[in-house]
C-alpha cells in the first residue's frame, strides 16, 4: 500500500477506537452523574430530617416542666446583664450595667429599668422581671 493510504487507515481506525471506547464507557460505566445525584439526595434527606425535627410538637412531659410550670423563668435573662455598680448623683440613683451608666426608664437589651435602689436594680420586659443585685 501507499504510505498515504496507511496513514488514512490509521487515522480512521483511531477515530473508530475512540468512538467505541466512548460508547462502551457510557454504556457500562455511566457513574459520572451518580455520585452528584447521591449527594443531592442525601442533602435533601438531611434537610427533610431537620424540618421534621423542627415541626415535631414540643414535648410537654412533666419532666420537661421542671418542678413548677408557673415558676418565673426570667432567671435566664440574668446572664445578659452585669451590674457593676450603683451610684447616687444629684439625688438620683444611676446603675452601671454592662459598662453603661443608666437611669430609671432607660432601656437595655429590650428591658426597661423600673427601679434603681441602693443595692439592686429591677428590669422589666413584658411579663418578665429581672432583679440584679450588687455583688459584695
Amino acid at each position: 500500500m501507499i504510505r498515504r493510504e496507511k496513514i488514512i487507515l490509521y487515522i480512521i481506525s483511531f477515530i473508530i477506537l475512540i468512538i467505541s471506547y466512548d460508547l462502551i464507557s457510557n454504556t457500562f460505566f455511566d457513574n459520572s452523574t451518580q455520585p452528584i445525584q447521591k449527594k443531592e439526595q442525601q442533602s435533601i434527606a438531611d434537610k427533610r430530617k431537620i424540618i421534621a425535627k423542627e415541626t415535631e410538637p414540643i414535648s410537654l412531659s412533666i419532666n420537661s416542666w421542671g418542678k413548677d410550670i408557673f415558676y418565673n423563668r426570667s432567671y435566664k435573662y440574668k446572664s445578659w446583664f452585669n451590674l457593676t455598680g450603683i451610684t447616687r448623683f444629684e439625688d438620683v440613683n444611676k446603675a452601671i450595667i454592662n459598662g453603661n451608666i443608666l437611669h430609671e426608664k432607660d432601656k437595655i437589651k429590650g428591658f426597661t429599668i423600673k427601679r434603681i435602689a441602693n443595692n439592686y436594680v429591677i428590669l422589666k420586659k413584658n411579663k418578665h422581671t429581672v432583679t440584679l443585685k450588687i455583688k459584695e
